[in-house]
């Protein structure tokens, strides 16, 4: 699995669960008819687990969503174990976190490793993850040192050294279009 799939089974797994969002008071009492059966506002902190981030679920529900993100855990620390080398998994993630968090402009990896969950002792321990960080890094400074353009669609791309334009918007080396073929990917 890229981490690219990774990213996309976990949203497929969040979205399945039975957690519903609701921001200020009428959102929350709209949530309550929709997708509570009309439960009373009184009875919601009785019924309810509510999230750091706006979300509520049934405290019934809890152990399906304790075990859906144990699974997310779990299937992250394998990938990373299986990816032996850091060329695999561990660099694909590096590549679109680094991205994500704005290394290219920060040149700070404290954001990227918090959001995988890796912390810096792990980063000079493990050699498959220091070697997969240390390839995404120089992988982003090189392009950087590169013009950047953007097209019609507004991706942003650099022809890399063999001329080829990659897509530079999400992080991975997706080619857009060769020199000599405007047709996109």
């Amino acid at each position: 699995m890229t981490y690219t799939q990774y990213k996309l089974w976990i949203q497929e797994k969040i979205n399945a669960l039975p957690i519903h969002y609701a921001f200020g008071e009428k959102q929350f009492n709209e949530m309550l008819e929709k997708h509570f059966n009309g439960m009373s506002a009184a009875d919601a902190p009785k019924l309810l687990y509510a999230t750091n981030s706006g979300g509520y679920y049934l405290r019934t529900d809890a152990e399906k969503i304790r075990d859906t993100f144990a699974e997310i855990d779990e299937t992250e620390k394998r990938l990373i174990a299986e990816d032996t080398t850091g060329d695999g998994f561990i660099y694909q993630m590096f590549i679109y976190e680094l991205a994500n968090h704005e290394y290219i402009i920060t040149r700070d990896v404290t954001e990227t490793l918090d959001a995988v969950g890796i912390t810096p002792d792990e980063t000079e321990t493990n050699p498959a993850i220091k070697h997969g960080l240390q390839k995404a890094i120089d992988k982003i400074i090189k392009i950087d040192e590169k013009p950047a353009e953007m097209n019609q669609n507004g991706i942003i791309y650099t022809r890399n050294d063999n001329g080829t334009i990659i897509n530079q918007a999400d992080g991975r080396d997706q080619i857009v279009y060769t020199v000599g073929n405007e047709t996109e990917k």
